[in-house]
Order: structure tokens, then C-alpha cells, then sequence
């Protein structure tokens, strides 16, 4: 495996990606979306196959103990990727998709301003594990695993910066590719450490690895034009960073109040329970990342449209709702009634019953999460990110409190609750934020016909629960597929009109 994903590095380095011309509107704007939202969601269903396939082995070999371990070091990185990436990758796409011309010193910034992030962030990270180790929460290889990681923030964050740029140009297509290539690369050098009894250390060591070669092929593929060598803009720093800065925020604030249960947890709890609430949550980061996929493809758009079209904004955001509450609500049902077969597949029995627990509760963040995630792009893209680091902070606040309360109380199933309705707290604000831009948020009209059927798949799972999973399973999402083409949740002409632009005929 590792070495099908080099000869896939060797190929798409090889490859120079042009930019096409700007065309906003007609078959050759749908067709560009259709091929930046499906290409990336494919890839991501391929990277996140291969990660789980890979997460049933580590798992079952480094034991609930260890992932715990694992889990704090990769929880306080977590909290350094936005403090490092500092909100300027969004930015980067949203202005150079407006001023292409403005690509090589923006490049040449955001890569000089994240280096200098990265590298201040190294020994912070290294003495806020320490402080774990005198208080006897970790052990010294999980100090050694962390550092290891903020390393590899370093070709991380480079890879970043050309990720936003070939979004910024809308070849999402590619970078799909290079995401393929990443992880058949992680897997087969992940299987290696493990085998070699290197431990969660491995994962660490794989992660510097995979992300170095990952950034190598970006910024080799990326346009000569957008590397040309330009001197440091000490006016464009300064203006990008106090624009950056409440993207940033947002960011940050958006890991807090999503992933500060695993340190409480940490804190309050053994760490075999911190180990199967990971374990769940290999389940809940693939589902977070696929509204940042979708919205990738159309951010592009949304930010040339913002300020002259607000009905096709609008529109934009009612038909990415309705795709998204399709797939929230259906695997939200689907995760809660099969969650133990779901954890035993991905972890063992080690990782039972508590896993499960908190896999059934946490999957029902998906609905509130989509619409946030969608909302917040579009809020983005109408230059309203300031107000969102307020609804984050709200949310954030209410899930610290929440979590030092209840989880002394009910464990991993209190942090699974309060992060369900943090993702509500979360949503309100957005509302209201959206009403005064004058967007509003059909989610009762985008998602009664999902809810309708997902009811009729609950009752076909119930139904069978006497069969085999596997079989009840099926039965249960063809009833959910069968209830939205039916109940038309997905309209027949969308799809047609989107099917028609994947395969290049003029609608």
C-alpha cells in the first residue's frame, strides 16, 4: 500500500494544474461543482475507508489504555491547528478566488506567517504535556507522541496553504487525489510502526512522515505563478492576520467546545474511558469533515456571489441543506441503533459497552453540525465571521461548564449529551446572525421529509432486530432510501440536473 501511494506522489507531482476560466453561471458552473463536491466526497469516503480499516488494527493491538494516551496528545494538537493555520487558509481562498492575481503574495505570507506559528508552537505543546506527566495523566511517550505531532504542524500547515489555494481555483479534483495518496500512504506506513511495535509513538511518527510528503506534492503541483519569489509584506502580513484573526477564533473555539470533553474526561475519569470515547469518535470526525467537503466545492461561489446575489446565495445554501439533512438524519439512525456492532467492528470487544454508549449519543450532533457547518460558510462568505467567534463562545462556555459538571457524575455519557446540545447551542445564534444578512434557514422545510423517513427506517430496524446486522441493516437503509426518493427529499430534477452536468451534457 505504501508504495502505491508513492507511485501516486510521483505522478501528481509530475502534473501541472492550470487554472479554467471563471465561468459563474450555466452548465459549466454546475458541472465545476458537481466535480468539486463529488470527486472530494469520493476521495473522502476512499481516505476515511482506509482509515477505518487501519483503525480495526491499531486499536485492537495498542488496547483502550494506550488510545486513551493517544488520544490526549492528539486532543492538545488538535487545540494548535487553528492557533497555527490562524484562520488563513479560509482567507486565502475567499480573496484569491475574488483577485486571482493576488495569488503569489498571498502564498508567499500565509506560508512565512505559519512557519513562524508552527515553530513557536513546538515547545509550548512540549511543556503543556509535561505538565500531564507531573500529574501523572500521561506517560513519556505521549510527550514524545505530541512533539512529534507539532513537528509535524510544520509540512502540515504548508500543505494547507496549497490546499486553499487549489480550492481558491476551484480544482478541489486534485487535491481529492493527493487525499487518496495520503492515506494509502499513512496506512501502509502505519501498519509498518505498528508491526514493529512502536506503539501509539508510530502513529505520530507516520503522521510527520505522511504529512511531509503530502505538502512536497502540493507546493511542487502548485501554478509557477503563484510561487514566484516576493519579499516580505510586512502591511500585507498585518492586514491578512487582523482579518485572519476572527476566522481563527472561530476555529479555535470550535475545537474547544467539540473535542474539550476528552480532557475533562481525561482529567476526571480512567483512561480506558477516554480510550472508547475515542474509539467513538473515529465514527464522528469522518461524518464532521463532510460538510467542510461540500462546502469547500462551493465557497468559491458563495464568496463571488455573496455581495450581488443574495437569492442565489440563497438558493445555494436551500439545496445544500436539503442534500446534507438527508445524510445526517439517515446515519444518525443508523449509528445509534447499530452502534455496538459499529464499535466492535472498529475496536473489539475491549472497546464495549462504553464505546457503543457514546457513539448512539454522539452521532445525533450530525443534523445541528451540517446546518451550523453550512451556515457558517455562507456567513463567511458575507463577511460576517466576527459575530460567529460569538455564537462559538457561547457554545463553548456552555460545554466547559456542562462537562465539569456531569462528567464526575456520568462519564463519557455526559460529554456524548453535552456535545449533542452544544451543536445546539451552537445553531441558534447562527439563526439570527443569518435573519439579519437576510438568509433565511428552511430547516423545518429541508428536513421533515428526511425525519419522515428515517421514522420508517427506525421501525424496519426494530422490525428485524431478530435477523443477522448485517441483514437488518440493509433492510433498513433501503427503507430510508426508498422513504426520501418517494417522499422526494432529494427533488428528481436536482438530480437529474446534477447527473446530467457530472457527465458533461448541457442543461
Amino acid at each position: 500500500m505504501a508504495s502505491l501511494a508513492l507511485v501516486m506522489y510521483w505522478w501528481l507531482a509530475g502534473r501541472t494544474v492550470t487554472a479554467e476560466s471563471a465561468i459563474h453561471s450555466g452548465p459549466a458552473f454546475l458541472r465545476r461543482i458537481a466535480r468539486n463536491a463529488l470527486v472530494p466526497l469520493l476521495a473522502l469516503a476512499i481516505a476515511r475507508g482506509l482509515s477505518w480499516a487501519f483503525a480495526a488494527y491499531y486499536l485492537r493491538v495498542i488496547g483502550p489504555e494506550n488510545n486513551g494516551y493517544y488520544a490526549i496528545a492528539v486532543n492538545i494538537i488538535g487545540y494548535f491547528g487553528p492557533l497555527t493555520d490562524f484562520g488563513l487558509g479560509v482567507l486565502l481562498t475567499r480573496d484569491v478566488s475574488r483577485r486571482p492575481d493576488a495569488a503569489a503574495a498571498y502564498v508567499a505570507t500565509v506560508q512565512r506567517i505559519r512557519l513562524m506559528l508552527s515553530l513557536a508552537a513546538i515547545p509550548i505543546v512540549i511543556l503543556v504535556m509535561a505538565g500531564y506527566w507531573f500529574a501523572g495523566r500521561v506517560e513519556i511517550n505521549t510527550i514524545v507522541t505530541a512533539g512529534l505531532l507539532a513537528v509535524a504542524l510544520i509540512p502540515g500547515n504548508a500543505g494547507i496553504t496549497a490546499h486553499s489555494l487549489f480550492a481558491a481555483r476551484e480544482r478541489m479534483d486534485f487535491t481529492a487525489l493527493v487525499q487518496i495518496a495520503t492515506a494509502l500512504f499513512t496506512v501502509g506506513l502505519g501498519m509498518l510502526a505498528i508491526s514493529l511495535g512502536w506503539g501509539y509513538v508510530g502513529l505520530a511518527v507516520t503522521a510527520l512522515i505522511a504529512n511531509v510528503a503530502t505538502a512536497a506534492v502540493l507546493l511542487r503541483a502548485l501554478p509557477a505563478a503563484a510561487t514566484v519569489a516576493t519579499p516580505w509584506d510586512g502591511q500585507l502580513a498585518r492586514t491578512l492576520m487582523l482579518a485572519a484573526f476572527p476566522l481563527m477564533l472561530n476555529a479555535l473555539l470550535n475545537i474547544l467546545f467539540f473535542r474539550i470533553d476528552i480532557q475533562v474526561l481525561a482529567a476526571l475519569r480512567d483512561i480506558s474511558e477516554v480510550g472508547a470515547y475515542n474509539a467513538a469518535y473515529k465514527y464522528i470526525e469522518a461524518f464532521a469533515l463532510l460538510p467542510a467537503t461540500l462546502v469547500l466545492a462551493l465557497f468559491p461561489a458563495l464568496s463571488r456571489i455573496a455581495a450581488t446575489d443574495r437569492a442565489a446565495l440563497q438558493g445555494i445554501l436551500n439545496k445544500a441543506l436539503q442534500f446534507m439533512l438527508v445524510i445526517a438524519v439517515g446515519s444518525a439512525i443508523a449509528f445509534s441503533v447499530y452502534a455496538t456492532p459499529f464499535i466492535w467492528l472498529i475496536a473489539g470487544e475491549e472497546y464495549l459497552p462504553h464505546g457503543a454508549t457514546a457513539l448512539a449519543i454522539l452521532i445525533w450532533f450530525l443534523p445541528f453540525s451540517y446546518v451550523s457547518a453550512i451556515t457558517q460558510y455562507v456567513l463567511i462568505s458575507l463577511d460576517q465571521q466576527k459575530w460567529i467567534a460569538v455564537a462559538f463562545a457561547l457554545a463553548t462556555a456552555f460545554n466547559l461548564v456542562t462537562n465539569i459538571i456531569f462528567i464526575p457524575l456520568y462519564g463519557l455519557t455526559a460529554a456524548a449529551v453535552t456535545t449533542v446540545l452544544s451543536e445546539l447551542i451552537l445553531l441558534a445564534p447562527f439563526v439570527v446572525i443569518a435573519r439579519r444578512q437576510q438568509i433565511s434557514l428552511p430547516i423545518i422545510g429541508a428536513g421533515w421529509r428526511p425525519v419522515l423517513a428515517g421514522g420508517g427506517m427506525l421501525a424496519v430496524a426494530l422490525l428485524t432486530r431478530g435477523l443477522p446486522v448485517f441483514a437488518s441493516m440493509v433492510l433498513a437503509g433501503c427503507a430510508y432510501l426508498g422513504l426520501i426518493v418517494a417522499l422526494g427529499a432529494l427533488p428528481r430534477e436536482d438530480l437529474a440536473r446534477f447527473w446530467s452536468a457530472l457527465r458533461g451534457a448541457q442543461a
